[in-house]
């Protein structure tokens, strides 16, 4: 294989990536993006190490897929906002059941003791 098929095949790798990301975001799963940092890096290394003509001849594949990423971060920022309003929604709920579930007269430091 040669290099420019090496960059190629992470290329691709990374596109594989942000489609079954996107699809169980869409899904409503949780992903992990914990392998795309590297395989970013290694896809700019190996771009870097190509001559020009080469790396020109991946360029519409290379923009096609930062739009992916952007896309695909979109996407996160959308689920996390999501989870952020859910996360606070439980917690409202929580204190009011917490409010609601003492009895008059008690605070949260446990029964008054009005002899001592």
């Amino acid at each position: 294989m040669t290099h420019v098929q090496d960059v190629e095949t992470i290329l691709r790798t990374i596109e594989g990536d942000v489609r079954r990301a996107q699809a169980m975001l869409a899904a409503g799963d949780a992903i992990d993006l914990s392998a795309l940092q590297d395989r970013v890096d290694a896809l700019c290394a190996g771009m870097a190490a190509l001559p020009a003509g080469q790396a020109h001849r991946l360029r519409p594949a290379t923009l096609a897929l930062i739009d992916d990423l952007n896309a695909l971060a979109r996407i996160v920022e959308v689920r996390l906002d999501e989870l952020k309003t859910q996360l606070s929604d439980t917690g409202q709920r929580t204190r009011a059941v917490g409010a609601y579930g003492r009895a008059p007269g008690r605070s949260r430091r446990g029964p008054r003791n009005p002899g001592g």
